[in-house]
């Protein structure tokens, strides 16, 4: 997964610099546009494969408990975004 998601990275980085660039035809930030997008669906389709291989072999009751820490989670980090947006001085 981390692999999948450093390559993304490095894509997407590669596709703004292409797009910035004066010299760069429309086909060469079409191209870095598609591998960026193309990773990114591995990416996905890598976090769909272990999702559903967990489905698998937990528990309904398992299951249970990581659907409410994912919930659990999600709200302290939009919590914690929040507080960061508050935190920043007015521009």
């Amino acid at each position: 997964m981390d692999e999948s998601r450093e390559k993304f990275k490095k894509n997407k980085e590669a596709f703004k610099d292409v797009k910035v660039k004066t010299d760069a035809s429309n086909g060469d930030v079409i191209k870095a546009f598609d591998v960026m997008w193309d990773s990114k669906y591995k990416m996905k389709r890598t976090r769909l494969d272990m999702r559903l291989e967990m489905k698998k072999v937990l528990t309904p009751e398992q299951s249970q408990k990581l659907r409410d820490y994912k919930k659990e989670h999600r709200q302290k980090m939009k919590e914690m975004h929040q507080k960061m947006k508050e935190a920043q001085p007015a521009q």
